[in-house]
């Protein structure tokens, strides 16, 4: 037996001489034909191997179509989801707080500015209508812009208040 130098990866290279290398091939020979009976028959393997191309082709086209078509269907369903939300009506929230409420918003000549949720005020089983002064610096807290020369001064206005005094919604009169 004759060993040569390792070459890059360590391995070392074996010579076998005439007598070991006829060896060798009876003892390979040997397991050959003892493994041989449990080899797979040519025909299942055939049939292995077809079943296994056809799952990895359809594999394939599922992934071609995710790739290409997704993107796509992406962008078509974010704009018709975007023309919905600008096109289509806004569905106005049911109220139902009970005939009283309802015949006054109904009833009214300017619109009431709701000061709670719509729920709670929907809510309210017997809401009030009174009648009051609101000075225009309380028109300030909410944003509206009020002149300084008329900051002093007040509006009528009606209010929507709860059971418990507490303003559900606002509207002005002249």
């Amino acid at each position: 037996m004759n060993t040569s130098p390792p070459n890059s990866t360590n391995a070392t290279i074996v010579t076998l001489n005439a007598e070991q290398q006829n060896r060798l091939d009876a003892n390979l020979d040997s397991l050959r034909s003892a493994t041989e009976p449990m080899a797979m028959p040519a025909a299942f393997e055939a049939k292995l191997m077809s079943a296994f191309k056809a799952h990895h082709a359809k594999k394939r086209r599922r992934e071609i179509l995710a790739q290409w078509f997704a993107p796509g269907f992406a962008l078509a369903a974010s704009v018709g989801m975007s023309a919905w939300m600008v096109l289509a009506p806004m569905a106005q929230p049911a109220l139902d707080a009970g005939p009283d409420a309802m015949t006054m918003l109904a009833n009214a000549e300017t619109p009431f500015i709701a000061l709670q949720s719509l729920e709670q005020i929907a809510l309210e089983p017997q809401p009030r209508l009174i009648e009051t002064a609101v000075p225009r610096m309380w028109l300030a807290s909410y944003g509206v812009p009020v002149s300084p020369e008329v900051a002093g001064d007040s509006l009528r206005a009606e209010m929507l208040v709860s059971a418990s005094g507490q303003p559900l919604a606002m509207r002005f009169l002249p």
